[in-house]
């Protein structure tokens, strides 16, 4: 066991995870993570650490588009892209050459990301 973690706190922990409260809840998430198609693969880092990390990384001050965040999100640590994702990467690289060069207008929630998954992609916090 953990020097952290105490033995009753511990017992809580298994009893509260395995009461029908939390099957259920459990359940339902895994259900709604089974629907994803393109899983990210940041671990716990988040979205938001991941935002820190590209931003510290970049030469200008500019503002950092959310689909290149999205991609970023779904590279492993060597750069490899799951065979489901490479396509949309690739989507997403041809139409922010687009916006760069002025070919592409954007506007509102009709950015790049929602343009290349094809729905609106809702984020959770400002990016």
């Amino acid at each position: 066991m953990y020097d952290s973690i105490e033995r009753d706190e511990w017992k809580q922990f298994v009893a509260s995870r395995l009461s029908n409260d939390w099957l259920k809840l459990h359940m339902e998430q895994k259900e709604r993570t089974a629907k994803r198609k393109y899983h990210h693969r940041i671990s716990r880092k988040g979205y938001v650490r991941l935002e820190e990390e590209l931003m510290e990384a970049m030469f200008e001050e500019e503002e950092l588009d959310r689909s290149y965040l999205w991609k970023k999100a779904r590279e492993g640590k060597n750069g490899e892209m799951a065979e489901e994702v490479a396509p949309v990467a690739n989507d997403i690289d041809n139409l922010l050459a687009k916006k760069n060069k002025g070919e592409l207008a954007i506007s509102g929630s009709n950015d790049v990301l929602t343009m290349t998954l094809k729905t609106i992609v809702r984020a959770k916090t400002p990016m």
